[in-house]
């Protein structure tokens, strides 16, 4: 027979494995429900960022598709329309940095220019050795007319970071706008530096010396300039613009026969070239005119001297006859006067006693020539002639 003690630790006991037992099916039940949430988690974390990444994928596709609408419309000369893809794009992708100076370059050519401006040196602040950054903000300076801003962002462009193939060459282009921007600004100093730099580092071709040659010309630097001509010439003999080049080149150093030779072989390679055949006429003239050429009769220079003494003479009577008595023309009649004067003089008797006659005749129609072109505009034809064949023999500016 069980007594009452035993009976109660029985229970006891019985009560003791029941609750554990109920303990341990709570905590089953506690640790199914956190790894159920840890896996819903999870899974609402992946479906999430998968739609995430999907939304922004399309965002990025969306983005470079109103990029590629924009290069079109911007090449299509359609800029509004570009301009407004763009911004589309940019919106789309606000970090990109290619759609951002896309934009600004779209602005610049919709003549936006503060919008551009601003956006150009945004990007800039990211990245301030890149040369299409500068460049950009160089052209965008230019069309405003600031020189130090100009230069500046020019040449952070020369001497920066650029991407792609044939940098040296950009580099090169680039250097030119910038001296082109300093001749049309009166920077001639400048200009020249910049073009000594950049004769210093011209590759070995026709076209880069022929380049070279033209803007020496430009900036009246005659002996670079028939450097760079005959260069290109050398490496490219049939090339109608460096003959062209070497002609003019050697006209305003002065040495005429040469002139004449390369203009000739230039307008052989290009008969259409009018530059080209209206200075050689004007060399022709000077050659067949100067009475100071050598080895020519006594009878020849006479008759080169009469003809540049009259047609100054003429020009002189012709100027003065457009103003009215009430006008001072006192040192125009005067030169006039000095020309009557000395006409008796320029006989063959005359010059034969008295060589030095010549260039009296040619001093007094050079300056009859002077004279007229400050009061009634530049000279042309034998006018002009009669000025540089007295500034081949010495006669001053």
């Amino acid at each position: 027979m069980i007594d009452s003690g035993q009976a109660a630790g029985s229970f006891s006991r019985h009560s003791t494995l029941v609750s554990e037992e109920d303990s341990s099916r709570a905590l089953d039940r506690d640790l199914f429900l956190l790894t159920f949430l840890i896996l819903v988690t999870v899974a609402l974390f992946f479906f999430t960022r998968t739609i995430a990444a999907r939304e922004q994928r399309m965002e990025v596709d969306i983005a470079a598709f109103w990029y590629a609408q924009g290069e079109r419309l911007l090449s299509s000369g359609s800029t509004t329309q570009a301009i407004d893809a763009f911004r589309k794009a940019v919106a789309g992708e606000r970090e990109n940095r290619k759609y951002a100076f896309a934009l600004a370059n779209a602005l610049a050519a919709g003549n936006h220019d503060q919008e551009a401006m601003q956006t150009i040196l945004r990007l800039r602040e990211f990245d301030p050795e890149n040369a299409d950054i500068n460049l950009a903000l160089a052209r965008l300076a230019a069309k405003h007319n600031d020189l130090s801003e100009t230069i500046h962002y020019y040449e952070n462009a020369i001497y920066g970071r650029w991407a792609g193939t044939e940098v040296d060459q950009r580099r090169r282009e680039v250097r030119i706008e910038l001296i082109q921007f300093l001749m049309a600004h009166q920077q001639r100093a400048r200009a020249l530096s910049e073009l000594l730099i950049l004769d210093a580092e011209l590759p070995r071709t026709a076209e880069a010396h022929e380049k070279a040659g033209e803007l020496f010309l430009q900036v009246r630097d005659a002996q670079h300039a028939l450097n760079d001509f005959s260069e290109a010439i050398k490496l490219d003999n049939h090339n109608a613009s460096a003959l062209a080049g070497v002609g003019e080149a050697s006209f305003d150093l002065g040495d005429y026969v040469k002139a004449q030779r390369y203009l000739e072989a230039a307008v052989l390679q290009s008969p259409e070239s009018e530059p080209a055949k209206q200075l050689l006429s004007t060399v022709k003239i000077i050659l067949s005119t100067d009475p100071l050429t050598p080895n020519i009769s006594l009878k020849e220079r006479q008759q080169r001297l009469l003809r540049i003494y009259t047609q100054a003479l003429q020009r002189l009577e012709s100027c003065l006859a457009q103003f009215s008595k009430n006008r001072d023309t006192g040192s125009l009649q005067k030169l006039e006067s000095e020309a009557v004067a000395l006409r008796p003089k320029l006989e063959i008797q005359s010059l034969r006693r008295n060589p030095d006659l010549v260039r009296s005749g040619l001093d007094l129609a050079y300056r009859m020539e002077r004279a007229t072109s400050d009061t009634c505009g530049e000279p042309s034809g034998l006018d002009q002639a009669v000025i540089l064949i007295a500034r081949r023999h010495g006669a001053q500016q």
